[in-house]
């Protein structure tokens, strides 16, 4: 009788582990939503915390890629309510962060990616200073998203300026373009010299610009790895894009010039 019993316990574990195998097979050929059907299947079939902890972890990843944050977030907090021994925690806590953030909720993703920040401090890597770098971005896209564009302004640069180029450069330049247009939107609304229809003109094409940039940036940054994962480059129009919004810049620039030229 006991035998028999070991050998249906077997049985089970061997289903839970061949589920896992196929769902996590899914998820890295980007095969999300069969993926997340195996995972789910192995999930029930889970007969310890250890085995409901890998389903957990990777069926949260699974569903991060999809876009799916709200079931991604309930899930890595059913991961960390009942422990994940043997699982990397530590990333975990960086995809809560950024399903926060892509809930529109930075004011409570921002505290999380500086406690993953603690927690790079305490690695040692071959990549950590491409990791903290890749972290320095998504703080400042909290911080953009909180209206705090001045202490934004700092990380975007700070990514800009990293060396070896980040996988965040084009991301980075992008927040940083829209950022000093911002500025120079409002300073051209504060010109009396410059007529209303001038103005609507300019700014009409600036949103636009501004909502095509802010479109490719979600876009590019969806279903992103953990930091210091191999990710695709962007897209040569990508570059385009931001040439083209610091040539409106350098225009506005100009025109500020003009009208402080004719107030004198």
């Amino acid at each position: 009788m006991f035998a028999g019993l070991a050998g249906i316990q077997g049985g089970f574990a061997q289903t839970h582990q061949a589920r896992l195998d196929q769902g996590i097979k899914l998820y890295r050929v980007g095969q999300w939503v069969d993926a997340a059907v195996e995972l789910l299947l192995s999930q029930r079939e889970a007969e310890n915390s250890s085995q409901l902890a890998a389903s957990l972890y990777w069926l949260s990843l699974t569903e991060f890629a999809m876009g799916e944050y709200d079931a991604a977030l309930r899930d890595i907090n059913e991961l960390q309510r009942i422990g994940s021994a043997g699982m990397r925690v530590d990333d975990i806590v960086f995809y809560k962060a950024r399903a926060l953030f892509y809930l529109e909720r930075p004011a409570e993703a921002l505290p999380l990616f500086r406690s993953y920040g603690a927690i790079l401090d305490r690695r040692d890597t071959p990549n950590i200073q491409a990791e903290r770098i890749v972290l320095s971005y998504w703080i400042g896209e909290c911080l953009y998203a909180m209206g705090q564009r001045e202490a934004a302004a700092l990380l975007f640069t700070e990514v800009v300026d990293a060396r070896p180029r980040s996988e965040k450069y084009e991301a980075a330049a992008y927040r940083l373009a829209l950022i000093e247009q911002e500025g120079i939107a409002k300073e051209l609304l504060g010109t009396m010299s410059m007529s209303y229809t001038e103005y609507l003109e300019a700014l009409e094409e600036y949103r636009h610009l501004l909502a095509e940039a802010e479109m490719q940036i979600r876009t590019l940054e969806a279903g992103r790895g953990v930091p210091g994962d191999n990710e695709p480059a962007w897209e040569n129009n990508s570059v385009g894009s931001v040439e083209r919004i610091r040539e409106l810049k350098d225009a506005a620039e100009k025109r500020r010039s003009e009208l402080n030229l004719m107030a004198q």
